[in-house]
């Protein structure tokens, strides 16, 4: 069946939800240093502290509520999600004292630590495209909405004369009409389990070798995808000598890398088996950490950067695609939410890490202290097979 056949009503939606909550979230969470700095004049490590809040209410929420969800509630899931979004937006715009700022900010955590997973769960329940494609089509859907977002909000202030609040006010609209299309267009395992009563089945992690390989590959990618996202600016400017206009080049190139990758999963979601795929994706992070820990200049940091973009692209649908695979429908949220709050706690922990190892060092060997982890967790990477996954699949107890 075609791609464009199988995209019905019900999957739609959730891919349009996907691209409106990720967009005003991604909006929610870059402005929220502008407002906390401009607006309420808060020190730099005031900022950082409710930026880990976000963090930290966003993994714990993955766990203790999303991957709690029965496959009937998931509907209900992200239509709560989108509403704490549209409220903390509100409440940034009207935040005047640090108490309302860290309300807003903490809900703007719960909002994410519940969508994300739950929103994967629901691209793997079409029956007219495989979880595989579906999870492509989420992926795709969360590149997409990361690449305009930003342009919409560039729009916006300059339209309000670089007023940050009534810029970020104007994305509350988004999820807004994420609930209306969830709602109506949504049906799926939402309705028609509506009855059920089965507890959710207990997901055993370190037995499952699908669920270790999912975490294990996201871990390995999540470290350099960090250290760029927060140092990369800084690493091309001092490092490699560049402009900082060109070092926000260097990130276009790193995007339009990931988002065409995930095309072509979609495309071709069966190209490859997922254990290649994820041990391509880790030589390909290695070469790309080295290079940007060794190299110097333009041309070879933008190289670096479009490698990188390859498994940025590539490790975060095919782990999604081996848990809607090897998990249960019963477990298959928690193990998405799982990978959502590993990837949040690393996240929130190691730029703090990372930041004084490049006071001390310099920004070229705190990436090759990256290098560490990522060759650590390749090993479980390069081992893996798909002979060894087809022995264990998670069921609910």
């Amino acid at each position: 069946m075609r791609l464009r056949e199988a995209l019905d009503g019900p999957l739609l939606s959730v891919l349009l939800v996907t691209g409106l909550f990720r967009a005003s979230q991604n909006a929610a969470q870059t402005t929220l240093s502008l407002i906390g700095h401009e607006v309420l004049h808060y020190s730099p490590s005031l900022i950082g502290a409710s930026a880990t809040v976000v963090g930290l209410t966003s993994a714990i929420a993955s766990i203790a509520i999303a991957g709690r969800l029965r496959p009937y509630q998931l509907k209900s899931g992200v239509i709560s999600s989108l509403l704490l979004g549209a409220v903390s937006i509100l409440l940034f715009y009207l935040a005047s004292n640090l108490g309302e700022f860290l309300i807003a900010s903490v809900l703007l955590g719960i909002s994410g630590g519940l969508a994300m997973p739950t929103l994967a769960t629901l691209s793997t329940t079409s029956r007219r495209i495989s979880p595989a494609r579906g999870v492509a089509a989420y992926t795709a859907s969360l590149s997409a909405s990361l690449a305009l977002g930003p342009f919409y909000e560039t729009f916006l202030l300059k339209s309000t004369h670089e007023n940050s609040q009534l810029a970020l006010l104007a994305f509350i609209p988004m999820p807004v009409v994420g609930v209306v299309l969830l709602a109506s267009f949504y049906r799926g395992v939402a309705e028609k389990r509506s009855g059920a009563r089965a507890k959710v089945g207990a997901l055993k992690i370190r037995e499952s070798a699908p669920i270790r390989l999912a975490i294990s590959a996201q871990l390995l990618y999540q470290a350099p995808f960090v250290a760029v996202v927060a140092f990369g600016a800084l690493l091309a400017k001092y490092s490699f000598g560049t402009s900082s206009s060109t070092a926000q080049l260097g990130f276009t190139v790193f995007f339009v890398f990931s988002f065409s990758s995930r095309i072509v999963l979609l495309w071709k979601p069966d190209v490859l088996s997922p254990t290649t795929l994820l041990k391509t994706s880790s030589m390909l992070t290695i070469v790309g950490v080295v290079m940007l820990a060794t190299t110097h200049g333009v041309a070879l940091f933008m190289i670096s950067m479009a490698i990188l973009g390859i498994p940025h692209g590539v490790t975060y649908p095919v782990s999604l695609a081996l848990l809607a695979k090897w998990t249960s429908p019963e477990t298959r949220t928690r193990a998405n939410a799982a990978l959502s709050s590993v990837t949040s706690f690393v996240g929130v922990l190691l730029p703090l890490v990372l930041g004084l190892i490049a006071a001390r060092f310099g920004y070229q060997t705190m990436i090759m202290v990256v290098l560490l982890p990522v060759l650590t967790l390749s090993v479980t990477v390069l081992r893996s097979s798909e002979e060894k996954l087809s022995r264990q699949v998670v069921q609910p107890n």
